[in-house]
């Protein structure tokens, strides 16, 4: 392995700063082969990792930004893995520095050259079941503490070293003061130390990540390397990564009008919660904290509210729901449903809470940074989803307001195209792989647009599928309502939804039901489709038995320690994940990389786990569109062989979930928010 790391300007909203100086960890007969010192200065010679068979010495380089071309060409010259902590990050800023870098690095990507030991840490906590205890936690470390998967983190945890000594977050920003030294024998000492941590122990790190690769299948009695998805999955990152440096463009003043709006709204019901006794207001420094984070400037007071949400179900005969520690529960359903005029109106600006709190400050902060939002992309979770922050934009509020304030920039439109029931389509894949046979999987076959809800809805009613359909394009409002009630049994039963869950899961698509009859809408599913019950007891079987691992062998991902819904979500939103994730990295290539590419000049924008929204230049729009959507259904082909996938591409010039297909007279999509 050839390891590397950069220093760069400090990060900023654009997320791929301009690189000020490399280092790289390289076997001293590798750099003599290549004629390293004719453009990198050798720092310092290392001992040998006592992780890896074979191993040879090796020295640390540094170079300046001015060489990142022969940088370059050796790792595309050389015949080993290109490994960094964070690799996306490093390789995004090196893409920025040069057009004609992004193609090269790609390129990388594309051969399965690059490792990424962040990556490699994620999936390892994953094959354990420690990915969400551990994920985000810290380790306490001799001076100081830090991130379980971050390089010391990750060093203290694979290798028992202690890298903390020399980690002062002032000197990691600072590099920009040392750039005109170019003498690195001459810069100040903590900055030449800083630098050579950062790859003398990345050997031993993937190294001892390696030695940690292969793990026991416990239903199987078999062992798999689990980290057979490593170089992929880096993959996904660095086109997320692209992604969010590229950013979205932000409209300022529907941004303030939506403060307004959410303020006037939330601001309103909050003076009653004072005057009824559940709230106070704060003052003081948690006030002015308040206001300057544009935030509420309440305090709830939940044994208030608990005690009337008490109340109000006793008079009526009932007890009040309970959390899992046994308290009232003050959850939304909860406060929508306890009879309480003025708790319902609370529950009900809840989204506009969420947004005056969380959301408009973030659109905000691009007003600082002409008007882009980056947001943030977490690469890995127990599934294969990926999330975001700062803000979540994979899950904006339902009530609205905030897609809207996103537009495409000037002369461009969003490109939305979005996979039809994307996880029925995969788990038909997933209980074919297991038992060989499915209803379900049988019906897409058949039929590549099959509508799972409409067929549902028909056997409900017991009326023919094709009558269904014909009903569904009239508009009866009869196959409308059933056929909403059937897409929440379709969406929440395969992944082993109980009945009592299955109630308040329904409320969040307007359907009310009753746990009697959630207990028959159950039964009435499996008997649809029973191959998904015998799944479900399969699952039940490895939770049991074999202490929750699942093995997705399709992408090699292993997770460990599942419970019964994790590990029956676990097999189906794990493939349709990859399948999705396959064909944002394949766009964003041909978007960057690919001249005669129709993606050439666009810009994929967001993956929101089973849409891809891009951004497109509004001439050649319509080809791009038809593109994205051929190569998403071939992406999720790799992963669901035998089942037909299907995406449909829809423009609009804001983020609209309200998009769809329109074409002009030449048949030709346009934007459908304009007249």
């Amino acid at each position: 392995m050839l390891g590397f790391d950069l220093e760069t300007y400090p990060i900023g909203p654009r997320r791929a700063p301009k690189v000020i100086v490399g280092a790289m960890n390289i076997k001293i007969s590798d750099a003599e082969k290549f004629s390293v010192s004719e453009w990198a200065t050798k720092v310092k010679d290392i001992e040998l990792c006592e992780y890896e068979h074979e191993g040879e010495p090796r020295s640390v380089y540094f170079f300046w930004a001015d060489r990142l071309g022969d940088f370059l060409a050796l790792c595309e010259d050389i015949d080993c893995y290109i490994v960094a902590h964070n690799a996306a990050y490093d390789w995004s800023c090196i893409s920025a520095m040069d057009a004609t870098y992004v193609n090269r690095v790609y390129d990388l990507y594309k051969r399965k050259k690059v490792q990424c030991t962040y990556i490699r840490s994620l999936i390892y906590l994953n094959s354990r079941g420690e990915l969400k205890s551990k994920g985000n936690s810290k380790v306490e470390l001799q001076h100081g503490k830090y991130g379980t998967t971050s390089l010391v983190g990750s060093c203290a945890t694979f290798c028992g070293l202690d890298l903390s000594e020399v980690k002062d977050h002032d000197i990691q920003i600072t590099y920009y003061k040392v750039e005109p030294i170019r003498d690195v024998f001459e810069w100040p000492k903590a900055y030449r130390e800083y630098l050579v941590q950062d790859v003398e122990f990345l050997s031993d790190l993937f190294f001892s990540q390696e030695s940690r690769g292969t793990v026991p299948l416990r239903e199987t009695y078999g062992q798999v390397y689990i980290f057979e998805e490593a170089c992929r999955r880096a993959s996904f990152h660095f086109a997320l990564t692209l992604a969010s440096a590229w950013g979205l463009r932000v409209d300022g003043e529907a941004v303030r009008k939506l403060r307004r709006e959410s303020e006037d709204e939330v601001q309103v019901v909050a003076d009653q919660m004072v005057a009824n006794g559940f709230a106070s207001q704060l003052k003081g420094k948690p006030r002015e904290r308040a206001l300057e984070r544009g935030k509420i400037t309440i305090k709830v007071d939940n044994k208030m509210i608990q005690g009337r949400i008490s109340d109000c179900y006793k008079s009526r005969g009932e007890q009040p729901p309970l959390t899992a520690k046994g308290t009232v529960s003050t959850s939304r359903t909860v406060l929508l449903d306890c009879g309480d005029d003025l708790l319902r109106r609370w529950a009900e600006v809840g989204d506009k809470k969420t947004i005056w709190s969380t959301f408009i400050p973030a659109l905000e902060k691009s007003f600082e940074s002409d008007g882009v939002l980056n947001t943030s992309f977490f690469p890995y979770s127990e599934t294969g989803r990926v999330s975001a922050r700062k803000p979540n934009l994979l899950n904006p509020p339902r009530s609205g307001g905030i897609r809207e304030c996103i537009k495409a920039r000037e002369g461009c439109t969003f490109v939305f195209c979005d996979y039809e029931a994307n996880e029925l389509r995969v788990l038909s894949q997933v209980l074919l792989d297991k038992l060989k046979k499915s209803r379900l999987a049988e019906l897409y076959i058949e039929d590549p647009e099959f509508d799972p809800h409409t067929y549902m809805a028909c056997r409900r009613l017991k009326i023919p599928y094709e009558e269904g359909k014909r009903l569904k394009a009239e508009g009866n409002k009869e196959l409308k309502s059933i056929r909403q009630l059937m897409k929440c049994c379709n969406f929440g039963f395969p992944g082993g939804m109980a009945s009592r869950t299955f109630i308040e899961f329904a409320k969040g698509y307007g359907v009310v039901v009753t746990e009697v009859e959630a207990d028959e809408l159950k039964a009435f599913f499996f008997s649809q489709f029973p191959e998904i019950k015998e799944y479900l007891d399969r699952v039940g079987t490895q939770v049991n038995r074999y202490d929750g691992q699942g093995y997705l062998k399709r992408v090699g991902r292993v997770s460990g320690d599942r419970r019964f819904c994790q590990l029956a979500n676990f097999y189906f939103q794990g493939l349709a994940a990859e399948g999705g994730l396959t064909a944002f990295a394949t766009v964003s290539r041909e978007a960057y990389c690919n001249p005669d590419s129709p993606l050439y000049g666009s810009r994929p924008v967001l993956f929101v786990h089973d849409e891809i929204i891009m951004e497109s230049p509004l001439h050649k729009a319509h080809e791009a569109a038809m593109e994205l959507k051929r190569i998403m259904e071939k992406s999720m082909g790799y992963f669901t062989p035998e089942i037909p996938s299907l995406a449909e591409p829809t423009l609009a010039l804001r983020w609209w979930k309200g998009a769809y297909q329109k074409f002009d007279e030449q048949g030709r999509l346009v934007p459908s928010d304009v007249d």
